[in-house]
């Protein structure tokens, strides 16, 4: 008999991947310094704000630089001297700061990717989810006899192949993107340090 339970599986799973595909676009090293702006505070009228409060951040990703838009004129200056604490280069151009992209340090650039990976992991047990539901569902069926046993067997065993496609599907799209993030001199030094931490 044909099982079609493992169908539900199959559409979950495909449509955890293709978010997955689609988020991952936002894990760029310029999000490093993104973080870094996001995380300046000072004191306006007896109260701490944060950067986004008074402003309007954006990314361009083609200068790879990020071009801020303060809204009043006079936390300009306050902002320079903020942004010149973390050492960062950047312009100034009427009520706009453009940051430049820094140079990124392997550790800087790694805090991103553990951030990546920790999103595949996430999304890893999503699919493992996705894999469990029809696989109940065939169970229940057993019990209340609207299937075979064998059925179910068949479920479980589509269920976990279907699985095992999509999680090494993940892997390779993350892997692809780490060696984006890192460049191809620093992808080379995480593929040697994940080598020797799996035969730890």
């Amino acid at each position: 008999m044909r099982e079609n339970y493992s169908i539900q599986a199959e559409n979950l799973m495909n449509s955890i991947y293709e978010d997955y595909i689609h988020s991952i676009k936002i894990f760029h090293e310029i999000r490093i310094t993104l973080n870094l702006l996001k995380k300046i505070k000072f004191k306006v009228k007896d109260r701490y704000r944060r950067l986004e409060d008074f402003s309007d951040i954006k990314i361009d990703k083609k200068t790879e630089q990020i071009n801020i838009l303060i809204y009043k004129q006079e936390y300009i200056n306050v902002l320079k001297e903020q942004i010149k604490v973390i050492n960062l280069d950047f312009q100034a151009e009427g009520q706009f700061l453009h940051i430049k992209k820094p140079r990124y340090t392997y550790n800087q650039l790694m805090e991103l990717v553990e951030e990546l990976e920790k999103y595949r992991n996430m999304v890893i047990t999503k699919c493992s989810k996705a894999k469990l539901e029809p696989i109940l569902r065939s169970r229940h069926g057993v019990e209340n006899q609207f299937i075979e046993s064998s059925t179910a067997q068949k479920t479980s065993k589509n269920c976990d192949a279907i699985f095992k496609k999509y999680e090494k599907m993940v892997n390779q799209v993350t892997e692809k993107k780490i060696g984006e993030v890192l460049g191809k001199d620093f992808f080379q030094k995480y593929k040697k340090e994940t080598l020797n931490t799996a035969f730890e």
